[in-house]
């Protein structure tokens, strides 16, 4: 296990939103025009932000969340992807959660879970692989 880290602890997010939303959305008909149609959503909580910081968009050089970065910011990493690229990531992601997940503490306030952010990545990529064209974004 590694050493407990600054703002290694779930559910120390703060702010004024409690949560978001991760989609995928059609794109726009080319040809018609016809708006984007929501084909998966999701809503996560910032409690467990933490863990889709390390898993998604650690890098070797910067371990650590910059500060006033918000933890959502990690699945900004997903924008423009295809879905094979962001299946890559999410695959990772996942392992390094699995073989981590002791590295972070519970939220203390019962809202959301480690395992439950694992369980958010795993049907996040299961989701894309069914719609593999779709458009990936995060609502707050």
């Amino acid at each position: 296990m590694k050493p407990p880290r600054p703002g290694g602890k779930a559910g120390t997010e703060g702010g004024g939103a409690v949560s978001y939303d991760l989609c995928l959305h059609s794109k726009p008909c080319e040809h018609c025009g016809n708006p984007s149609q929501e084909l998966w959503r999701t809503n996560c909580t910032f409690n467990v932000g933490v863990v889709f910081w390390d898993s998604i968009a650690r890098k070797e050089n910067e371990p650590e969340r910059p500060k006033g970065e918000p933890s959502f910011g990690s699945f900004w990493r997903l924008r423009g992807l295809t879905q094979q690229e962001a299946d890559v990531i999410l695959g990772e992601a996942i392992e390094y959660a699995e073989a981590h997940r002791h590295d972070w503490s519970e939220p203390s306030n019962g809202w959301g879970s480690i395992q439950g952010a694992i369980d958010t990545m795993r049907r996040l990529r299961e989701a894309w692989a069914d719609h593999p064209k779709a458009v990936f974004s995060v609502w707050c």
